[in-house]
């Protein structure tokens, strides 16, 4: 992945900093954009933030820098898609990986929570894939990758993926 560029959306922890760094380990210079910044300067920067991902990457042979992107706020998500494409001339893989996984009662959700949970879960991703798309398209190249993490087996408070009744 030498000379490729890739953001990430939801970096700093979880699976989305696991493709941070191994998308530069492999190569690729990598914009992480997660909420939380941190103590870049640090030497021990906190769990979870961008400053931690900055600090593990040192070393591998692509770059990783820090972008501040809340996946709620659609001018977020498009200042960092697009300030990557202007300051690296690329765009060529787009991994969406913030989310939410609240345990809620599908009866009981309240509105807020409700908007916060698709803002986030379903709004945000496609707004990265809509700004993402046409740099692609233009390079007649790239990658979206959505990792939907813990999504695909989300049930309702109390509830496990194992306790559903199977259906024959």
């Amino acid at each position: 992945l030498k000379d490729k560029v890739a953001v990430v959306i939801g970096a700093s922890a979880g699976v989305g900093r696991a493709y941070a760094l191994a998308l530069a380990g492999a190569g690729a210079t990598v914009i992480s954009a997660a909420r939380t910044l941190g103590d870049v300067g640090s030497e021990t920067p906190a769990k979870n933030t961008l400053a931690q991902v900055i600090k593990m990457g040192e070393g591998l042979p692509g770059r990783i820098y820090a972008q501040v992107c809340d996946a709620q706020i659609e001018s977020d998500i498009v200042r960092t898609v697009d300030q990557t494409a202007a300051n690296f001339g690329r765009l060529d893989v787009l991994v969406n990986c913030a989310a939410l996984m609240t345990p809620f009662d599908p009866f009981e959700i309240g509105r807020e929570d409700w908007d916060r949970l698709m803002n986030l879960n379903v709004r945000g991703p496609y707004v990265a894939m809509r700004q993402a798309a046409p740099h692609m398209m233009r390079q007649r190249s790239g990658s979206i990758i959505n990792i939907p993490a813990r999504g695909a087996t989300f049930m309702p408070k109390g509830q496990r993926m194992y306790d559903r009744p199977m259906l024959s």
